[in-house]
């Protein structure tokens, strides 16, 4: 099973959950955008376990402070409350919004100041 999702799809859509989450952060794609794309398909809850998985990794870097780390622990609940939901009649897109703008307070774009 892990051999056959490595060589399909799997990887390729971990990636792109990774690097859309990243533009969400950015503010280079809005929330209700990303939303309505991630439940678009039948991947919907494979894209929230990708972006649990990438949370927990990032709340494990060594490199969180200790607010951010908090934050993305709640946000990984939150996924993973946010995939139980797709399996009752809530729809999937306004379920994702409220969690994708949670991703987006909690992962701030690194601030612009000097830098000496």
């Amino acid at each position: 099973l892990a051999d056959r999702w490595l060589q399909g799809e799997g990887m390729a859509l971990r990636r792109q959950v990774a690097e859309e989450l990243d533009k969400l952060a950015g503010g280079r794609v809005g929330a209700v955008e990303l939303a309505q794309r991630w439940s678009g398909d039948e991947h919907a809850d494979l894209r929230l376990r990708h972006a649990a998985d990438l949370a927990l990794r990032r709340a494990t870097d060594g490199l969180t402070d200790p607010g951010r780390l908090h934050k993305l622990a709640a946000w990984f609940d939150a996924a993973n409350r946010t995939r139980d939901l797709l399996r009752t009649t809530v729809r999937a897109d306004l379920a994702m919004v409220e969690l994708l703008l949670g991703w987006a307070a909690a992962n701030p774009p690194p601030s612009k100041g000097n830098n000496r």
